[in-house]
Protein backbone atom coordinates (compact mmCIF):
# COMPACT_ATOMS: atom_id res chain seq x y z
CA UNK A 1 0.00 0.00 0.00
CA UNK A 2 3.48 2.20 -0.14
CA UNK A 3 3.11 3.07 3.52
CA UNK A 4 6.15 0.89 4.19
CA UNK A 5 9.08 1.22 3.14
CA UNK A 6 11.75 -1.90 1.22
CA UNK A 7 12.95 -1.80 4.46
CA UNK A 8 9.99 -3.02 6.52
CA UNK A 9 9.94 0.66 8.37
CA UNK A 10 6.83 2.72 8.50
CA UNK A 11 6.90 5.73 5.94
CA UNK A 12 6.76 8.33 8.59
CA UNK A 13 8.91 11.25 7.99
CA UNK A 14 11.35 12.30 11.07
CA UNK A 15 9.93 15.86 12.05
CA UNK A 16 9.86 18.03 14.96
CA UNK A 17 7.17 20.33 16.76
CA UNK A 18 7.25 23.21 18.21
CA UNK A 19 4.77 24.79 20.61
CA UNK A 20 4.97 28.86 20.47
CA UNK A 21 2.45 29.44 22.71
CA UNK A 22 -1.19 31.15 21.72
CA UNK A 23 -1.79 27.90 19.62
CA UNK A 24 0.95 28.71 17.21
CA UNK A 25 3.02 25.45 15.94
CA UNK A 26 5.70 25.38 13.26
CA UNK A 27 6.34 21.46 12.05
CA UNK A 28 9.60 20.69 10.47
CA UNK A 29 9.42 17.38 8.27
CA UNK A 30 11.66 15.22 6.57
CA UNK A 31 14.60 15.72 8.37
CA UNK A 32 17.51 13.14 8.05
CA UNK A 33 16.92 10.01 10.29
CA UNK A 34 18.77 10.06 13.71
CA UNK A 35 19.44 13.89 13.49
CA UNK A 36 17.00 15.46 15.49
CA UNK A 37 18.71 17.11 18.48
CA UNK A 38 15.74 18.47 20.53
CA UNK A 39 13.36 16.63 22.83
CA UNK A 40 9.75 16.72 23.93
CA UNK A 41 9.95 19.24 26.26
CA UNK A 42 12.63 20.72 25.76
CA UNK A 43 12.59 25.00 26.14
CA UNK A 44 15.14 26.22 23.00
CA UNK A 45 16.25 29.64 22.45
CA UNK A 46 15.73 31.16 19.23
CA UNK A 47 18.26 30.12 16.76
CA UNK A 48 18.58 26.53 18.24
CA UNK A 49 19.89 23.86 15.47
CA UNK A 50 16.32 20.74 15.73
CA UNK A 51 18.40 18.59 12.91
CA UNK A 52 19.22 18.25 9.69
CA UNK A 53 17.65 18.14 6.13
CA UNK A 54 17.16 14.46 5.03
CA UNK A 55 14.30 12.67 2.77
CA UNK A 56 12.60 10.56 5.49
CA UNK A 57 8.87 9.76 4.64
CA UNK A 58 7.45 9.88 1.33
CA UNK A 59 9.78 12.23 0.03
CA UNK A 60 12.17 11.45 -2.99
CA UNK A 61 14.78 14.36 -2.19
CA UNK A 62 16.56 15.80 0.75
CA UNK A 63 13.96 19.49 1.60
CA UNK A 64 12.31 20.69 4.57
CA UNK A 65 8.78 20.70 4.90
CA UNK A 66 8.31 23.93 7.18
CA UNK A 67 4.38 24.18 7.95
CA UNK A 68 2.87 26.97 10.90
CA UNK A 69 -0.68 26.27 12.27
CA UNK A 70 -2.78 28.15 14.28
CA UNK A 71 -5.18 26.04 16.73
CA UNK A 72 -3.95 22.80 14.35
CA UNK A 73 -5.04 24.47 10.99
CA UNK A 74 -2.15 25.68 8.53
CA UNK A 75 -2.26 28.95 8.20
CA UNK A 76 1.30 29.06 5.87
Amino acid sequence: AGDVSCDGFPMVANHVILDHGGGITSLYWHLKSGSVTVAVGDVLPCGAPLGLVGSSGYSSVPHLHFEVQRDGVTVD
